[in-house]
């Protein structure tokens, strides 16, 4: 199965506060994923990243 997206070492801050750290993420093709966090602006944040929003 090919590669359909890789995500390695994503970070995002604002300011002095980090949001994301090193973030890695494979998603092969036909692959459904939940992502999970404590925080749900933290979840929204990462999957904006992700996109590139």
């Amino acid at each position: 199965m090919a590669v359909r997206l890789v995500v390695s070492g994503v970070c995002k801050r604002y300011g002095p506060t980090t949001i994301l750290d090193q973030i890695d993420l494979i998603v092969d093709a036909g692959e459904v994923i939940a992502p999970t966090a404590e925080s749900g602006p933290v979840r929204l944040r990462a999957c904006r990243v992700t996109l590139g929003l």
